[in-house]
């Protein structure tokens, strides 16, 4: 009897420390890929209030990017791609910069086997207030596709 309590403690922190190791072998093959990519590829905004980097399989790319706000990346931008296996490996990338003149937002997905990135994109919104009263004089940088690495300070 003791021997099939010991299996069963056993087993059961395998389940709850076994996920923590995989999860962490995420993350740090999301953060090793990130620090891999030259800067005009892909960078995070330095006074971000979100950073997103995650190795999961397409199929989870809204989850993690609703943490942008809802809808940011739809699936009509990200998940209807019908060439991507819903269970294929990609980095997600996302930063956001949410201050009282603006918000930033930008994504980038990058495919786990090849390293190509498969997608992208970054939105840029003045707050009204600010606008209004004359705190937001415009944007410092132009945009385009430069944005996705571009460090706004």
């Amino acid at each position: 009897m003791l021997k099939k309590i010991a299996i069963f403690i056993s087993a059961l922190s395998f389940l709850v420390f076994g996920s923590q190791l995989v999860s962490a072998s995420s993350q740090d093959k999301a953060d090793q890929f990130y620090n891999s990519l030259p800067k005009d590829e892909y960078k995070e905004y330095s006074d971000a209030s979100v950073k997103v980097r995650e190795y999961i399989p397409y199929k989870d790319v809204q989850k993690f990017a609703s943490k942008l706000g809802e809808d940011y990346v739809t699936q009509k931008k990200v998940g209807s791609n019908q060439s991507i296996d819903p269970n294929h490996q990609v980095y997600f990338y996302a930063s956001l910069v949410d201050n009282d003149k603006m918000t930033l937002k930008k994504y980038a997905i990058y495919d786990a086997t090849t390293k190509e990135r498969i997608n992208a994109g970054f939105s840029q919104q003045a707050k009204r207030e600010a606008v209004d009263n004359g705190t937001f004089a415009g944007w410092d940088k132009s945009t385009g596709t430069s944005e996705l690495s571009n460090s706004r300070n």
